[in-house]
């Protein structure tokens, strides 16, 4: 995960498969879910994932964003969950959403738990991002592919390669 002092944490996603599956699958399903929540969202997000394969085949993921605003995630969780007695799913636990198993999306509580959540997340095999934005947000910048967000990586990024080779 790249630093950047104005993400913060803003959700703690598990996804389970039903069924066991491997690396490279649970990897490109992850970044779907959080492409998908980010356009959902329309705002720029960045992930902490980690995976465990075998029996229980599971993924956590710390969503990282600056305007993705968390209270509405949780007003569509809560609006949904008190329509589920008319069979409705919240959306972003839906099997549109992630069609392999279950989701368990709760809002990351940083003021009372820190970064435990990154940890826990990190005590599993690491998803690696190098600073990966998944970017929905509906500025014109962002539409036409210049996202100022995915600028500010691509230039963090070449300055580290430059670094390196220079050493």
């Amino acid at each position: 995960m790249t630093q950047n002092n104005q993400y913060k944490p803003i959700l703690f996603i598990t996804l389970t498969w039903k069924t066991p599956t491997d690396a490279d699958s649970v990897e490109i399903e992850v970044r779907k879910y959080v492409s998908r929540l980010a356009r959902r969202y329309k705002g720029h997000a960045k992930k902490t994932a980690a995976y465990e394969v075998g029996s229980n085949t599971h993924a956590h993921i710390v969503v990282w964003s600056f305007d993705i605003n968390p209270l509405k995630v949780k007003h569509d969780l809560v609006v949904e969950y008190e329509k589920r007695s008319q069979k409705s799913v919240p959306r972003m636990t839906s099997k549109r959403m992630f069609p392999f198993g279950r989701v368990d999306l709760q809002i990351y509580d940083s003021e009372n738990y820190g970064q435990m959540g990154v940890f826990y997340t990190l005590a599993h095999t690491s998803i690696p991002d190098g600073g990966e934005v998944f970017c929905g947000s509906n500025k014109t910048s962002c539409k036409k592919g210049r996202c100022v967000e995915r600028a500010k990586v691509a230039e963090q990024n070449k300055i580290s390669r430059e670094f390196k080779t220079a050493s």
